[in-house]
């Protein structure tokens, strides 16, 4: 369960705010049982991936601050290709650590984490009141919450409205997605009028939602549709016609916030986090849904850092007091220390977040963000799926390249199904999901 679909944030160090446990095998070994001090005291083991630079540090730090010597949290940081299955390896020697972020499939479903409703509910905080996009992708699981953040990360479509404006081009709404044909055709004018690059947003599996690619209940590839077609064969005429930079320039994921905050293209489908900058750059800026195919709902893609208490635990209620503090404190600082928004909208509103239109527009982008179609180990097999788009900007027609890879995004979706079914009882998650 990858908290991104890309790469994930610049590396900050959490060395400066917080003991970081460098030892993989150090990590291994610290056993739940082990983390009561000589007089009595909690250390609570926290394990993470790098990513969380700039929001988990200021949180551990003000937790100890308030908590020491009574509780103490102490974070290991272990490499994202080894994190999984270390942490499923010590869970299952009972030498886990006391919370963690859920990443295997099978890491809720099996029961590795424990529900923080009725913890919740004791301490006065209601899950209703925070976006649901990540809670409902990435912490429950049949019908339970396992896992609660701090900040809100985002697929938005940025927009400079100094371009948009030079050439003529209305702005987009806040409240509902440009189609793909729209966004291309925008993407091309602000091209031919300014000489500056339209769009940048790479690969659409990226940033489409994924019921474009598969059936509702995620088990079966649909890709050869008149939306998927017709998306394809824009992108790839913006491509072809010079209305977006070459993606050998630059990765538009990575660096399309860099490139977008020095004014070289029009609009951004990248990470919302990317605000700073482009504040600090002085770009009279919009905020967007990211583009759809025709007739397909608004996608807004989010995500957390979100943080569960791992079932072999023996501090539940030290842990839940963490956790308690991450959804509460926690929020104000994703804005007052991080700068970032928060999963609570409520505490942006009343931090007084939105200080600017850019600003404003995203807390009506916010509201789009919706359950997704769950599929197990997405970023990890879905080759099939990426293939499509390179094939495209080499030269293939959108209906073959799409096509051609249709029996390999199906196999590589049966194998992670039939895994991930083994694993829960033949219990798809898919159930019941709903669209706004």
């Amino acid at each position: 369960m990858l908290i991104r679909r890309r790469a994930a944030l610049g590396m900050l160090g959490l060395a400066a705010s917080v003991a970081v446990v460098a030892s993989a095998a150090t990590a291994c070994s610290s056993s739940p049982s082990s983390n009561k001090g000589s007089h009595g005291h909690v250390t609570l083991q926290l394990w993470v991936y790098p990513g969380y630079e700039d929001v988990l540090p200021p949180v551990v730090k003000a937790f100890n601050a308030k908590y020491s010597p009574a509780i103490t949290v102490n974070v290991t940081t272990l490499p994202e290709s080894t994190y999984p299955t270390k942490l499923d390896l010590a869970i299952s020697a009972n030498s886990g650590p006391d919370l963690a972020i859920p990443y295997n499939a099978l890491d809720l479903p099996a029961g590795r984490f424990l529900p923080i409703e009725d913890l919740f509910h004791k301490a006065g905080i209601n899950l209703d009141s925070f976006n649901q996009g990540p809670i409902k992708n990435s912490c429950t699981y049949n019908g339970q919450v396992y896992c609660i953040g701090n900040f809100l990360g985002a697929d938005v479509m940025f927009y400079n409205k100094t371009l948009f404006t030079k050439a003529g081009v209305p702005f987009p709404p806040d409240n509902a997605p440009l189609t793909v044909g729209q966004y291309v055709a925008d993407a091309c004018k602000i091209w031919n009028a300014t000489h500056t690059w339209g769009a940048s947003s790479g690969d659409p599996y990226t940033w489409l939602a994924r019921d474009n690619y598969v059936t509702p209940n995620g088990q079966y590839a649909h890709l050869v549709t008149p939306g998927l077609v017709n998306a394809y064969t824009a992108i790839g005429s913006m491509y072809k016609n010079k209305c977006a930079p070459s993606q050998s320039l630059f990765d538009p994921w990575n660096q399309g916030a860099d490139e977008f905050s020095q004014g070289k293209v029009a609009m951004a489908v990248t990470d919302f986090r990317g605000i700073a900058k482009i504040e600090h750059a002085g770009i009279n800026y919009g905020v967007a849904p990211t583009p759809v195919p025709v007739g397909a709902h608004p996608e807004v893609y989010t995500w957390t850092d979100a943080l569960g208490i791992v079932k072999t635990t023996t501090h539940l209620a030290e842990a839940g007091k963490f956790l308690a503090f991450l959804a509460t404190t926690g929020q104000r600082i994703a804005v007052n220390v991080a700068g970032d928004f928060p999963l609570s909208p409520q505490v942006a509103v009343q931090l007084h977040w939105a200080k600017d239109p850019g600003r404003q527009e995203f807390l009506a982008v916010q509201k789009l963000a919706h359950p997704e179609v769950y599929i197990p180990n997405i970023w990890n097999i879905s080759g099939g799926a990426y293939n499509i788009f390179s094939e495209v900007l080499s030269g293939t027609p959108p209906r073959k390249a799409l096509a051609g890879n249709q029996q390999l995004y199906q196999t590589e979706l049966d194998q992670a199904w039939s895994s991930y079914m083994q694993g829960t009882g033949g219990h798809n998650p898919n159930q019941g999901i709903t669209y706004k």
